[in-house]
């Protein structure tokens, strides 16, 4: 049996429009860092406000994503804290529906 594939929705606020840009410049290092972490899928970063962007992550399962979580955390403050006005808003769960090919082309 396989493990249920497991999601991270992340909204981050800006400082202000200009520390986004900088913030999601270093926030795309640190998604090209994490394809090497077990368990990582794929994450995606959408533009939602002047100063927020939402980030998904997808991952394995619920125990890949506690791991890539321990092994980030420092490095994710210390690469956009500087930009962000507080700490993040955060969901996450299994996926309930997860069709292969139905994301629009």
């Amino acid at each position: 049996m396989s493990e249920t594939p497991y999601a991270r929705v992340t909204v981050l606020s800006f400082t202000d429009p200009s520390a986004k840009s900088s913030g999601v410049d270093e926030l795309a290092g640190l998604v090209r860092a994490a394809h090497d972490l077990p368990g990582f899928l794929s994450c995606w970063v959408m533009d939602t406000g002047a100063a927020e962007a939402v980030m998904v992550t997808l991952y394995e399962s619920c125990a890949a994503a506690q791991r890539a979580s321990a092994a980030g955390r420092q490095h994710i403050g210390a690469a956009i804290g500087r930009y962000v006005s507080g700490p993040p808003q955060r969901w996450a769960g299994d996926l309930v529906i997860d069709e292969p090919g139905s994301a629009p082309g």
